[in-house]
């Protein structure tokens, strides 16, 4: 058994200590208490080693400073809890993070890193820092949730992402990055996902660009469309609103021109709330009063 904070650690994160622990020619305790260690003065602040109370999983690994001359780290898939990951300040030259899928962030920055493998599909993944490594390509394609990527300092030559990710991350949007980047395209459920997670008091010129993708689904136009609150936006002049007026209007007039060419994301505007009451409203066309499928 061993207890890091006041709390036990679970079987399997438990045996990724004693792993770690031979790894360093340490006792797992000893590992532990380094686990728990105050950061080295000439690294900044980050998330602290933290283990879920209920179910003694790692939440959060701060093993920046923390690991001698380790340069690879043990398969880190039994942390099936593990969110936040450290690692800034050592000498790790490859990380794989491919069956660590509920990682979100990693602050990886002043390392030799080489190689990195991200969180395979499907994935929260949302911050990565790598500045200062040595690193030449990252595969950005499976998060589309991306909000923020470091990698100032890092001899980049390829960025390989989901043509949403690049239209929504200022980092790939903006040179010398741009440059280097190349797309896929979105998937429809991608899109729908996007859209279903959006945030209305952000950019709705994002949301613009999603109703208008080739790949666009109906659903998804439509989902969009009443989470503008087309009665009440429709009957309001204030100026506030005219991005909302102008997202209703690019909607409407798309699927008037039968521009969505599948209808298989579901979307129920009863259901989702914008639409109860609102599905006889004249000034709503009747083209966007409907479900999918």
């Amino acid at each position: 058994m061993l207890v890091l904070a006041g709390f036990e650690l679970a079987d399997a994160d438990c045996a990724w200590v004693v792993e770690l622990a031979r790894r360093l020619a340490v006792t797992p305790e000893d590992c532990v208490r380094r686990l728990m260690d105050p950061l080295p003065s000439y690294l900044p602040p980050a998330q602290p080693t933290q283990v879920h109370r209920h179910d003694g999983r790692f939440t959060s690994l701060r093993l920046a400073g923390r690991l001698g001359s380790l340069t690879a780290l043990p398969n880190l898939a039994p942390l099936t809890g593990l969110a936040w990951l450290d690692v800034r300040g050592t000498t790790l030259d490859r990380l794989d993070l491919g069956a660590a899928r509920s990682v979100e962030v990693l602050h990886a920055s002043d390392t030799p890193l080489t190689a990195l493998t991200l969180p395979a599909a499907p994935s929260p993944f949302r911050w990565l820092e790598v500045q200062r490594t040595r690193l030449k390509s990252l595969d950005l394609s499976p998060y589309l949730f991306l909000e923020c990527l470091g990698w100032e300092g890092a001899p980049l030559e390829s960025v390989h992402a989901c043509d949403l990710t690049a239209r929504w991350l200022p980092e790939l949007r903006d040179p010398p990055l741009a440059g280097l980047v190349t797309t896929r395209q979105a998937t429809a459920a991608e899109l729908h996902d996007f859209a279903e997670h959006f945030n209305y008091d952000d950019d709705l010129d994002m949301l613009g660009w999603v109703v208008s993708h080739p790949a666009c689904d109906l659903g998804t136009a439509l989902l969009a469309y009443w989470r503008c609150d087309p009665a009440g936006v429709r009957c309001s002049e204030e100026e506030h609103l005219r991005p909302l007026r102008d997202l209703l209007g690019l909607v409407e007039a798309r699927v008037a021109a039968g521009a969505y060419a599948t209808a298989a994301c579901p979307y129920d505007p009863v259901a989702d709330g914008f639409g109860d009451g609102h599905m006889d409203e004249p000034g709503i066309p009747a083209a966007v009063r409907r479900c999918v499928p």
